[in-house]
């Protein structure tokens, strides 16, 4: 038993050289730990350590979701070029020694700082949805992605980033930044900031931009020519120059103080949404690309898509149109129709009225489909001297003028006569009429006329 004794002692004496001599790493967080075990890279049961050598030539770490408080133990990945730490509940990080590490991911956590001065080799930095309240990218020449949307910058300086090719910086305080260091930008997001300002001027490889919701009262993009998705929603800017973008495709400009808009020099344009402005007028008729068309409460008064073939939704609501074409040989392409809110459109021109009928909803009471808006093929005629009333209409319509009829004529949208006089009348009983809108033409002796639209509640 004795010499038993003295076998066990020893054995545990060698056991605690070999531990205390085997080179290892603080590793405190057991959920650190625990996914370093489910990486391979230790071995039950949790205590703290982990072999360095099991580590030291590890080039790419996925901790993404581990529930992570601290991460303390990471400076022992000396060869570390890709770390993933996405989702966990780090308040902070220390990568000082990972000296060859080339991209960070740190999105979801709960950092109010972030030190990466001496990640010189860093190319990529994505941590979105923190709390950072500054940020230092003076000593990263190398970073070509930088992301950091949802934090509480109030500046950032990339003037030393000088191949910097994607920027997010979505939701923060920024109220200036300067690109003209940035000539190789090709894409830039920084909506929902407090810029006032906005130069691109330099960036001549962008082709994305997006600033909504900043306090821009002017944007130049004439140096931007491959320049494919822009959106600047939420502004206030009142002139819009578009017409050397001609790779455009994507178009967002809701929500500004645009009186007119041309995108006739825009023909691969897909999408286009232009509403809460002050444009009345609006030719989409060199846009034959077009899929997809929002002009949302604005004061167009007139709205003609019929030379695009391609649309599949259209959304003009709460707007005063008077006249809408909608008649481009190919509408039951589209997804989506809505032209609510339009209190004076009468007839919507379209290729097949029961289709429409069946399919699209949102329009108002007194607007119809019809497959030829104009049949008399003449233009509404304002004449001073004609008063009719009321319009809308019940059972009676009433007319005064000082001239002299020659004829009344009423159809319904499909050409039909519905009432036609030669008598001198004052007043006409339509009572048998069916709800809906009718055109209503009046021939005077002297050979001029008035065509209008009517419509009997």
């Amino acid at each position: 038993m004795e010499d038993m004794g003295r076998i066990f002692t020893t054995l545990v004496f060698v056991f605690l050289i070999c531990k205390t001599t085997a080179q290892t790493t603080y590793v405190p967080d057991d959920n650190f730990e625990q996914a370093l075990i489910d990486l391979g890279y230790d071995s039950p049961p949790l205590d703290n350590f982990v072999l360095t050598a099991n580590i030291e030539n590890v080039v790419m770490l996925n901790l993404n979701g581990a529930g992570i408080n601290d991460l303390t133990g990471i400076e022992g990945f000396d060869a570390l070029e890709i770390l993933y730490c996405n989702d966990n509940n780090l308040l902070s990080i220390n990568v000082g020694q990972n000296i060859n590490l080339l991209e960070l991911f740190v999105n979801l956590n709960n950092l109010t700082e972030l030190d990466v001065a001496n990640n010189g080799a860093l190319r990529k930095l994505s941590c979105n949805f923190n709390n950072l309240l500054s940020l230092d990218m003076t000593q990263n020449p190398d970073l070509r992605y930088l992301a950091c949307t949802e934090n509480n910058l109030s500046s950032l300086d990339v003037t030393n980033n000088a191949l910097l090719e994607e920027l997010y910086i979505i939701n923060n305080e920024i109220t200036a930044i300067d690109f003209s260091q940035n000539v190789e930008l090709i894409s830039i997001l920084l909506s929902q900031n407090q810029l006032n300002e906005l130069d691109v001027s330099h960036n001549s490889k962008l082709e994305i931009l997006g600033c909504d919701f900043n306090s821009l009262s002017s944007l130049d993009i004439s140096q931007n020519l491959n320049l494919e998705r822009m959106s600047c929603t939420g502004n206030e800017i009142n002139v819009l120059d578009i017409s050397l973008n001609n790779n455009l495709q994507y178009l967002d400009f809701n929500s500004n103080n645009l009186l007119a808009i041309d995108v006739s020099n825009n023909p691969n344009l897909i999408s286009l949404r232009c509403g809460s402005n002050q444009i009345s007028s609006l030719n989409v008729s060199q846009n034959t690309m077009l899929q997809y068309l929002v002009t949302d409460y604005g004061v167009l008064e007139q709205l003609d898509v019929s030379l695009n073939p391609n649309l599949k939704q259209l959304s003009c609501r709460g707007n005063q149109l008077e006249s809408l074409n909608v008649k481009n040989g190919n509408n039951t392409n589209f997804q989506y129709f809505n032209a609510l809110e339009n209190p004076s459109l009468t007839c919507i021109e379209v290729d097949d009225v029961t289709y429409s009928e069946a399919n699209w909803p949102d329009v108002d009471p007194q607007a119809e489909f019809s497959e030829d808006c104009n049949p008399l093929g003449i233009v509404d005629k304002e004449i001073d001297i004609v008063t009719i009333y009321p319009n809308p209409f019940s059972d009676e319509i009433y007319m005064e003028t000082d001239q002299t009829f020659s004829s009344i004529e009423i159809r319904n949208v499909l050409g039909v006569i519905v009432y036609r006089s030669n008598a001198i009348v004052n007043s006409i009983n339509l009572t048998g009429l069916s709800q809906g809108v009718y055109i209503l033409k009046v021939t005077f002796k002297n050979r001029t006329s008035l065509v209008t639209r009517i419509i009997k509640n």
